[in-house]
């Protein structure tokens, strides 16, 4: 994959994936990395544990290749690596494939992409998914797209209408909103729905291509720091001018320099994550 990526791709019809690492009409900011780089950057910054996420793929043979990999590293590095397994919910062997990655070591669900994967949140589906992991104590990481960035390679919208309907339906139910939910905390139509919605957190990865970074102090202030998660998007380099090759310590200091307290620090770099995934 790495060697040939749009190649590859189009073998394995994962054309969203393709357009977002191989892009044809600009340079790619994907990064790559080993499970041994993987570990040597992290010790390089102090960080204990990773919580790898699956990507959006389109076919469920990619999902299981995915899976599959994420499986061993779970058991080559279990104090070191956890995982969230991705999946389509309308795969015909759907509950075969729950109860393998639930054996297997899996904490989560994600990073799930409904409009690149070609489900909604209003199918059987889905509702039957949601349903059948309801006393895993899993945690659901979805792709949030902001309809307000400039366009960029993969771009997909998001229904952030859909988001926040779900977590209503789903009060018992954790989510992620990836890449800070595209403000949805912020944004005026959104803002009389979030007093109950304690079940929705929101993570970093990808913050620095997107927004300045105060914006990280502005949703703590709107939701609390303690549902907003460390996220790098490791191995992308979101810093491309600064980036040769995928690290730690930019996406770190970013973060660390958004106005967040110390004791907001704490619990978005380390203690919100231990809470949620029981670590």
């Amino acid at each position: 994959m790495a060697e040939d990526p749009a190649n590859w791709a189009k073998q394995h019809r994962e054309a969203v994936w393709s357009a977002c690492v191989a892009p044809p009409d600009c340079p790619s900011i994907q990064g790559w990395s080993t499970p041994e780089q993987l570990i040597r950057d992290m010790d390089e910054v102090g960080i204990e544990r990773v919580i790898l996420q699956g990507w959006y793929w389109e076919t469920m043979d990619s999902c299981r290749l995915q899976n599959q990999f994420y499986a061993q590293l779970i058991q080559q590095y279990p104090d070191r690596i956890q995982a969230f397994a991705t999946l389509l919910p309308n795969a015909e062997d759907l509950e075969d494939e729950l109860k393998w990655i639930q054996e297997n070591g899996f904490i989560g669900i994600g990073e799930l992409h409904p409009q690149a994967q070609g489900f909604t949140l209003q199918d059987e589906s889905w509702l039957n998914l949601l349903e059948l992991i309801r006393d895993w104590n899993f945690v659901i990481n979805f792709h949030v797209t902001d309809p307000d960035v400039a366009e960029h390679p993969g771009k997909i919208e998001t229904p952030l209408q859909d988001y926040v309907s779900l977590a209503s339906n789903w009060p018992d139910q954790t989510f992620i909103l990836s890449h800070l939910g595209a403000l949805i905390p912020l944004r005026d139509e959104f803002s009389h729905q979030f007093e109950s919605l304690n079940n929705l957190y929101y993570d970093c990865a990808a913050v620095p291509l997107l927004y300045e970074k105060n914006v990280i102090r502005e949703i703590s202030e709107r939701v609390g720091a303690e549902r907003l998660l460390f996220g790098s998007d490791y191995p992308l380099r979101v810093f491309p001018r600064l980036q040769k090759m995928p690290e730690f310590t930019r996406s770190i200091d970013f973060v660390c320099e958004s106005g967040l307290t110390d004791e907001q620090l704490q619990l978005v770099l380390s203690l919100n994550a231990k809470r949620l995934f029981r670590v």
